[in-house]
C-alpha cells in the first residue's frame, strides 16, 4: 500500500511537473496575442461599464470611450452616481491635465485640473489614464518584472463572448503597496479579437474592488481630432 501511495504520489508530482510549463506557454501566448492586437490598434471606441468599491462606498458609471494613440483620450459619462455625471465629458491629450465639464446646468463650464484631481477620479484614485487597454499593457509588464505569478482559467463567456481569464497575483507587500493596493488583476481576453472585455482587481484580503467592461468595441474608426474638444458633440462615427 505504501509503494503504491508514493508511485500515485509521484505521478502526480510528474502531472503537476509537466502542467507548469503548458500553463506558463499558454500564458505567454495570450500576453503575445494581446500585445499584437494592441499594436496593430490606431484608435478604438467602447463602451465602458465601471463598479468601484472602497471602505464601504460604491461608484457606478458608464461611458462612451474614446481613445487614440499615443494618449488622446475622452469620455462621455452615459450614466453615474456621482452628482452631475449625466452628460459630463473629460478630455485628456497627454499634458497632465483633464479638461471636461459636468453634466446638466454646468455643461457650459469648461474646467482644466490636474489628472489626480478627485473631481477626475474615481474614488480608489483611479484615473482617466487607467481607462485605456495601455493600462493592461503596463499591468502585464509590471507583474511580469516582479515575477508574479500569472495564470490561465477555462475559457468562459462575457456578455456574450467567449472568452480567456488571465490571473495575476501576488503576496509581495511592496509590489501591492504600489500597485494601488491591489493583490489580484484578471483580465479577460476576447478568443476573436485578443483586446479585453472585462476587468477585475482585488485586494489582498480578497475583497473585489474594481470590475470593468468594455462593451461595443470598434477598433481603427479614425476618430477626428476635433473630437478631443471638451466642447465638442459626442462623436458620431
Amino acid at each position: 500500500m505504501k509503494r503504491l501511495s508514493i508511485a500515485v504520489l509521484g505521478a502526480l508530482f510528474l502531472c503537476a511537473a509537466a502542467l507548469a510549463p503548458s500553463q506558463a506557454a499558454d500564458a505567454n501566448g495570450i500576453i503575445a496575442a494581446f500585445q499584437g492586437a494592441w499594436s496593430r490598434v490606431n484608435d478604438y471606441t467602447c463602451n465602458i461599464e465601471s463598479n468601484v468599491t472602497k471602505d464601504g462606498r460604491s461608484e457606478q458609471r458608464t461611458y462612451i470611450f474614446w481613445f487614440k494613440k499615443p494618449s488622446w483620450i475622452r469620455t462621455d459619462v452615459v450614466s453615474g452616481t456621482r452628482a452631475g455625471d449625466p452628460g459630463s465629458v473629460a478630455i485628456y491629450n497627454g499634458s497632465g491635465k483633464v479638461q471636461g465639464h459636468q453634466g446638466g446646468m454646468l455643461s457650459g463650464i469648461v474646467l482644466s485640473l490636474p489628472v489626480d484631481d478627485a473631481k477626475c477620479t474615481s474614488i480608489r484614485g483611479g484615473r482617466i489614464t487607467d481607462l485605456p487597454f495601455t493600462k493592461q499593457a503596463e499591468l502585464i509588464r509590471k507583474y511580469q518584472n516582479a515575477r508574479a505569478k500569472i495564470e490561465v482559467g477555462a475559457t468562459t463567456t462575457v456578455n456574450g463572448h467567449a472568452a480567456t481569464p488571465l490571473t495575476l497575483f501576488t503576496h509581495n507587500p511592496a509590489f501591492i503597496l504600489v500597485n494601488e493596493n491591489i493583490a489580484k488583476d484578471v483580465i479577460f481576453f476576447d478568443n476573436q479579437t485578443s483586446l479585453p472585455l472585462e476587468w477585475d482587481r482585488y485586494e489582498a484580503d480578497g475583497q473585489h474592488v474594481v470590475k470593468m467592461y468594455f462593451t461595443n468595441l470598434r477598433t481603427n474608426v479614425n476618430i477626428p481630432d476635433g473630437a478631443f474638444d471638451p466642447k465638442a458633440a459626442t462623436p458620431k462615427i
